[in-house]
């Protein structure tokens, strides 16, 4: 069985690491069956949601017996398939468990930050929609959220899940409950997931 640390050093992050990590994967692919131009199209929709996201992640190949026996494929004449599938999983660590507890403990802020974002948004005509759809971070564009937001956005990919699943176990007002924004543009009290969530992601 092997083992691994939860967390990783800091200079373990860099471009030259997800570069290489990438070629690992797509290597791993090609020798599993795939085109080059077929490893490379399944690895792009993960370069935002897995190589450039929070979060410590396991990948492994299915072997074809499982994957012919979960979505069979039924073909009209003799062909030579082959067939691919790469598993993943999100793993809970110390700290994203130090995250929850910091979100649960900071006090909760308004959304003026939210306003002022953009305010300078249509003044610097910065491109809001870059931040919804995840192609830019708040550091990128010189903002600076709340505490709180900061670390919402650093639970990775399955925040939402976290939080809730953090109030499962704990239930904790800094956590179930947050300022939103509302129609009339002043706050309102509502859950973290939904408020948050309702924010710009990026990454």
């Amino acid at each position: 069985m092997a083992t691994f640390p939860a967390q990783f050093r800091p200079e373990e992050y860099s471009n030259n690491n997800l570069a290489e990590l990438r070629s690992t994967i797509k290597a791993t692919l090609i020798a599993d069956g795939l085109f080059a131009d077929e490893a490379e199209a399944m690895l792009n929709p993960w370069e935002l949601g897995y190589f450039r996201s929070p979060g410590l992640r396991l990948f492994f190949l299915l072997p074809r017996t499982w994957t012919d026996a979960v979505l069979s494929l039924e073909l009209s004449h003799d062909a030579d398939v082959v067939r691919t599938m790469v598993g993943g999983i999100e793993l809970v660590t110390p700290e994203h468990r130090r995250l929850l507890n910091r979100i649960s403990q900071t006090p909760l802020s308004s959304l003026d930050w939210y306003s002022s974002l953009m305010r300078r948004a249509s003044d610097e005509g910065i491109d809001y929609q870059q931040l919804w759809q995840g192609r830019v971070r708040f550091a990128d564009l010189g903002l600076t959220p709340p505490q709180e937001y900061r670390d919402y956005l650093a639970l990775g990919r399955f925040r939402n899940a976290l939080i809730l699943d953090a109030l499962k176990q704990k239930p904790n007002e800094g956590l179930s409950a947050s300022p939103t924004p509302t129609a009339s543009g002043t706050t309102a009290r509502k859950s973290s997931v939904g408020a948050l969530g309702r924010l710009p992601t990026p990454g």
